[in-house]
């Protein structure tokens, strides 16, 4: 007898949430803020740009933008430590 594989499919990894999906995950959960973003191709090296989104009304809270030189500089091009939150209020 084949092996099969019980419960739910497996998504596929490079399959991401959009926007809409996240907030409402989030909003489920009790998150408060979403954090969207896109890497691109620049030059030699990348662009990083991420949104931080209030869950709740969609309205975007601050943005960041680095570049990178490589694939192993693009997390840490956003560390959490380079970026303010806009008011206490997060």
């Amino acid at each position: 007898m084949p092996w099969r594989r019980r419960g739910p499919p497996r998504r596929d990894r490079a399959t991401g949430l959009d926007e809409e999906t996240a907030r409402l995950v989030s909003r489920r959960e009790g998150i408060k803020v979403v954090l969207a973003g896109a890497v691109a191709s620049a030059g030699s090296g990348y662009r990083v740009d991420v949104r931080a989104i209030d869950a709740f009304d969609g309205k975007v809270l601050t943005t960041a933008s680095r570049t990178a030189s490589g694939k192993p500089q693009v997390l840490q091009a956003v560390a959490l430590s380079q970026v303010s939150p806009p008011s206490a209020d997060w």
